[in-house]
C-alpha cells in the first residue's frame, strides 16, 4: 500500500462558507501558508497556491471537483534542493454537512513512497487544517 496521509476534522461553519474557504483565493491566502488559490475551478484545469511573489507553492491539476461536496487536484510543490521536483501526489476535501457543523475529511494520497513532499505535508497539513478552522470559527488568522 503506498504511503497517505488522513486527517479529520469538524468545523463548526455552514457548508457553504467551507466551500469557499477552499476555492476562494482570498480567504485561501488567510490560512494556506498566505497563498492565493488560482484555478478556474473546473475538471482538467490547472490549479496554484500563488505566494506573495508570484511564484507556485503549489502546482497541479483538478481531477475531480463537486461543489460543496469533493475537491480534488494533484499536487507538486516547490523545487527540492537539488532543483529537481518529486512527482505528483494528490489532495482529496471531502465535505459533508452535519446538523450543526461540517465535517471535513482531507486525503493526501498517491505518494510514490514517503518521499519529501510526504515528509513535509505531514507538519504542513494540520497546521493548514486548524489555520482554516481558526479562520473560519473566528475570523482571525492563527499565530503559530
Amino acid at each position: 500500500m503506498k504511503p497517505q496521509h488522513i486527517y479529520v476534522t469538524y468545523i463548526q461553519t455552514d457548508i457553504d462558507s467551507l466551500w469557499a474557504a477552499l476555492t476562494e483565493p482570498n480567504l485561501t491566502e488567510k490560512y494556506f501558508f498566505g497563498t492565493r488559490i488560482v484555478s478556474d475551478m473546473n475538471i482538467n484545469d490547472e490549479i496554484d497556491f500563488k505566494m506573495e511573489n508570484g511564484d507556485s507553492a503549489i502546482h497541479g491539476k483538478i481531477l475531480e471537483i463537486t461543489p460543496k461536496s469533493k475537491f480534488v487536484y494533484s499536487f507538486r510543490g516547490n523545487k527540492l534542493d537539488d532543483g529537481t521536483r518529486e512527482a505528483y501526489s494528490r489532495v482529496t476535501y471531502e465535505l459533508e454537512a452535519t446538523q450543526n457543523a461540517c465535517k471535513l475529511t482531507l486525503i493526501h494520497d498517491d505518494f510514490e513512497d514517503k518521499n519529501q513532499t510526504y515528509n513535509s505535508v505531514n507538519d504542513g497539513w494540520p497546521i493548514v487544517l486548524a489555520g482554516l478552522k481558526t479562520f473560519i470559527e473566528t475570523g482571525e488568522m492563527i499565530k503559530i
